[in-house]
C-alpha cells in the first residue's frame, strides 16, 4: 500500500459498528482508497458495543483480531500523553483526536460530528466527516477502485448471500444515502 499519497483517516468506534459501514470502509481501505487507523481505546469501545449487542467476548475478540491482521499498521500508539491537553465538547472523545493527531490523520470518520467541531480540529489540520460524506468523496475521487471494493464486499457476503442491490439497500438503511446512490449509479452503468 502506498500510504504517502492516500488520505489518512482515523475511524471512530461508531463507524466500526455496524457491520455494513465497517465492511465498506475496510474494503475501500483494502483497495487503497484511504489508509485506516484506530486505537486500543476505539477497539475496546467496539468490543463493549459488540458484547452489549449480543456477541460473545470470544467473537468480539476474533473480529478485532481480523481487522488488526488485515491492517497491521493501523493501530495508533503513543497518543495517550496528548489526551489531557485537548478540549472537545465530550471529554470522553479526546482519545480519538489524540490518536488522530499522533498519526497525522487528515480525517476523523465519525457519526458524531457535533463531538468534533471544526474549531477544535482545524489547528491540527484534521476534518471530521461522517461515513457517508467520507465514502462518497472517495467514490468520486477514485470510482474504479471504489467499484472494485464494492464488488469484493458483495462477493464476501455469504451468510446470507446478498446481491449488489441488497447491499446498497443495507447502506441506505444505515444512513449512507450518498454512498448508496453513487454505487447504484456505477453498478447500473456497468451491467
Amino acid at each position: 500500500m502506498n500510504e504517502n499519497k492516500l488520505p489518512r483517516a482515523f475511524l471512530d468506534t461508531n463507524v466500526l459498528y455496524p457491520l455494513v459501514i465497517r465492511d465498506i470502509l475496510l474494503w475501500f481501505a483494502y483497495e487503497e482508497l484511504f489508509v485506516p487507523f484506530w486505537s486500543k481505546h476505539v477497539l475496546m469501545e467496539w468490543s463493549r458495543v459488540m458484547q452489549r449487542n449480543g456477541l460473545t467476548q470470544t467473537e468480539s475478540q476474533r473480529r478485532m483480531h481480523m481487522i488488526q491482521d488485515a491492517f497491521p499498521f493501523a493501530m495508533v500508539r503513543g497518543y495517550e500523553s496528548l489526551i489531557e491537553q485537548l478540549h472537545l465538547p465530550d471529554e470522553d472523545d479526546r482519545h480519538v483526536l489524540a490518536a488522530a493527531i499522533r498519526v497525522g490523520a487528515d480525517f476523523i470518520v465519525t457519526q458524531n460530528l457535533k463531538d468534533f467541531p471544526k474549531s477544535a480540529l482545524s489547528s491540527f489540520g484534521i476534518a471530521a466527516m461522517n461515513a457517508d460524506s467520507f465514502l462518497a468523496n472517495l467514490i468520486r475521487n477514485n470510482p474504479k477502485n471504489a467499484l472494485r471494493a464494492f464488488k469484493q464486499l458483495v462477493k464476501q457476503r455469504k451468510r446470507p448471500i446478498q446481491l449488489s442491490q441488497e447491499v446498497i439497500q443495507s447502506l441506505r438503511n444505515q444512513g449512507l444515502k450518498q454512498t448508496a446512490e453513487l454505487l447504484h449509479e456505477m453498478i447500473s452503468r456497468h451491467q
